[in-house]
């Protein structure tokens, strides 16, 4: 009997032992299961944007004011009243038109005597200069004769030099604007008796601030609108200061504008849209892509599975995008979502098709 009770005590001992070894497989199980759950669920979920490579321009926006390509105020030489007008206030002229004459009666009786002379002068030179070959006359004869004639053509030179200062001549085609005398007012060189400018072309005079100076050179192209029209201009820089100006830190340019139809104004304010660089293929992603670093900025990539960092340099950025110049390649899958919750080798998982986070 007490050889039965010992074998039952064993058996019961090994049952228990099992027992006990079951529940400890079947809860090990249990706990491996909820680990593994709770690592899927803490891999992210992001969106990607496969990378590729395309057209892009850098645009900047500036302020700038319309001025006429050529401008001059109309004022006499020299004193002297005013017989003659001939132009109408608000009309186009051409270059080298008479606009304006001032009283010359004097200078003209004076031309008139002295070719009178010059005529008689170069007569005698003449005959003297044929008495002289046969030695009918001295050499101081003819030299005489020779030298009046000179001083009659130097008379007359000065004479019309004279008579050209009593006169405006149009120096480009132009519209002329309102004038300020009448005829018959007495005028001086302090005068002004009214304004031509030249409005086709016109100029278009703008500065940039120092950090896009480089973007602004001859023979790029801007838009631009003027007041409160939504008609676009356009128009080509052809000039720019030798450099930047210390007092605004900006730089001064100069478009030439189009203006056949005489739609443009001097003076008008213009907002102005112009090109700094044109990228054939560039690298354009959203801007919330960016992550900032100490000394620059990265983005976040997948390769096989795993989050990836890459360094970049950006040449161009917008409210919603930017343009990388480094550190991307064509075909690169870039995070542009669940930022914070990656993290450098750590697995990610790409958002199914047609959803969002």
């Amino acid at each position: 009997m007490f050889h039965h009770m010992q074998i039952t005590t064993k058996t019961a001992i090994v049952f228990t032992i099992m027992v006990g070894a079951g529940m400890t497989l079947i809860s090990c199980k249990k706990s491996s299961d909820q680990n593994g759950r709770i690592n899927r669920q803490r891999v992210p979920v992001v969106n990607v944007l496969v990378v590729q490579p395309r057209p892009a321009d850098e645009m900047a926006d500036a302020v700038g004011t319309l001025l006429p390509a050529e401008e001059v105020e109309l004022r006499p030489e020299v004193p002297g009243k005013i017989i003659e007008l001939n132009f109408r206030e608000g009309s186009l002229v051409r270059k080298g038109q008479l606009l304006v004459r001032l009283k010359d009666d004097d200078l003209e009786a004076q031309m008139r005597k002295t070719n009178l002379q010059l005529d008689m002068a170069e007569k005698d030179e003449f005959r003297k200069r044929k008495l002289l070959e046969i030695q009918g006359v001295s050499q101081e004869e003819y030299d005489a004769a020779l030298h009046l004639v000179n001083t009659l053509r130097a008379d007359l030179d000065l004479l019309k030099a004279r008579l050209d200062q009593m006169r405006i001549y149009a120096p480009f085609d132009g519209k002329i604007g309102l004038r300020s005398v009448s005829p018959g007012a007495y005028v001086s060189p302090s005068t002004v008796i009214a304004t031509l400018q030249q409005t086709n072309p016109m100029k278009l005079e703008f500065s940039v601030p120092e950090r896009i100076a480089y973007g602004v050179a001859s023979g790029k192209p801007l838009r631009f609108t003027v007041g409160d029209s939504k008609t676009v201009y356009s128009g080509t820089i052809y000039a720019t200061e030798p450099g930047i100006d210390p007092s605004t830190r900006s730089l001064k340019a100069r478009a030439l504008v189009s203006n056949p139809e005489g739609k443009l104004m001097t003076g008008s304010f213009a907002r102005i849209n112009l090109l700094l660089e044109h990228f054939p293929e560039a690298f354009v992603i959203p801007a919330q892509a960016l992550v900032p670093k100490l000394d620059g900025q990265m983005v976040y990539l997948i390769e096989n599975g795993l989050c990836k960092s890459s360094d970049v340099d950006v040449t161009m950025r917008t409210d919603s995008s930017v343009v990388v110049t480094r550190g991307l390649k064509t075909g690169d899958s870039l995070i542009i979502s669940g930022l914070l919750q990656v993290r450098v080798n750590a697995p990610v998982n790409v958002m199914p098709s047609g959803k969002t986070n």
